[in-house]
């Protein structure tokens, strides 16, 4: 049930999508990783206007064409930082 009650403090319930508690946390998890290796820290964000006026099933068509989006860019990160 713990699990479960965090999952939910860290996730938007309509969408799954993690929420400015888990940006906060894991912005500090990172500014503490870029500070001891001395490695470049970027942070991108995606500001959908309007998004209440998306129905569920939109919203989850826009994520899910994030998605490859996303892993593409890890990718060319962990290329170019090896």
């Amino acid at each position: 049930q713990a699990i479960a009650l965090e999952r939910l403090s860290l996730e938007d319930a309509l969408t799954g999508v993690h929420n400015r508690r888990h940006l906060d946390a894991q912005l500090a998890i990172e500014w503490e990783r870029r500070l001891r290796f001395g490695h470049p820290l970027t942070v991108a964000l995606l500001d959908i206007d309007h998004f209440k006026a998306l129905d569920f099933f939109q919203a989850r068509e826009i994520f899910k064409t994030a998605e490859p989006l996303k892993d593409e860019v890890k990718r060319a990160l962990e290329k170019r930082l090896g």
